[in-house]
């Protein structure tokens, strides 16, 4: 470990969240002009795994940005700007490559945001219910399902996402480049992603992106991720953002 990750590790551990708050999920669902939406917890939720500084960083700056772009774009289109977002990445995310970086980018982020949860905070270490069911009849156990989808994002070549989705009522993992989302055109419906972007890691991680996907496993809300997959994606719908 470097002493700028020593630093920051003890800077982490005496600054670390109490509360265990979170708020209960809801959807802005916005049309025309998108804006940032407010993170369900604090920035110093997800410590020790995630620095408070970092998800600062990756919060206002990095989310912020694709929605000025993605507002910037849409502005002038009124075809675009009478659609939410999930509408936009159905209809036009194949088909015009900024609404796939923007509003991929944005509905990527939204839905991140929600499924992480504090590692002292209740959650399993894995999923149960119908997902936790249907995770071990596809992949033969949830150990196997975890070692996929984490060398998935080992090996992403330069920056994108990593997605669990739900096409034709199957669980697949998709790798997806740059900012595009796996709900684009309809194609699969998301409910688990991991951000492999150097921005999402590098400050606290640096070149380390095996050990930021390994600590990413211990701050998953599985309670969320189950409703997502139950409620929509299973039921061929994109969760709300």
């Amino acid at each position: 470990m470097t002493l700028k990750r020593i630093a920051l590790f003890l800077l982490t551990l005496s600054s670390a969240a109490t509360s265990c708050d979170k708020d209960e999920y809801s959807a802005l669902n916005e049309k025309g002009e998108f804006t940032l939406p407010k993170l369900p917890y604090q920035y110093g939720y997800l410590q020790p795994q995630y620095w408070s500084q970092l998800l600062y960083y990756h919060h206002v700056k990095v989310h912020q940005q694709l929605i000025d772009q993605l507002n910037s774009y849409i502005s002038t289109n009124s075809t675009y700007t009478s659609l939410t977002l999930t509408d936009l990445l159905i209809q036009y995310g194949t088909t015009d490559s900024n609404i796939s970086r923007y509003a991929g980018g944005h509905y990527n982020h939204s839905l991140l945001w929600w499924i992480l949860l504090n590692s002292r905070c209740g959650s399993s270490d894995e999923p149960n219910d119908n997902l936790g069911l249907d995770i071990e009849s596809q992949y033969g156990s949830f150990s196997n399902f975890q070692t996929d989808f984490s060398n998935a994002a080992k090996n992403l070549f330069g920056s994108g996402w990593v997605w669990a989705c739900v096409k034709s009522g199957s669980i697949q993992i998709k790798t997806n480049s740059d900012e595009s989302s796996p709900l684009a055109g309809g194609d699969c419906y998301p409910f688990l992603g991991i951000d492999v972007w150097e921005h999402a890691y590098y400050f606290y991680y640096e070149w380390d992106r095996e050990e930021y996907i390994d600590s990413w496993w211990e701050i998953i809300d599985w309670n969320m991720v189950e409703m997502f997959y139950e409620d929509y994606a299973l039921e061929g719908k994109a969760v709300s953002v």
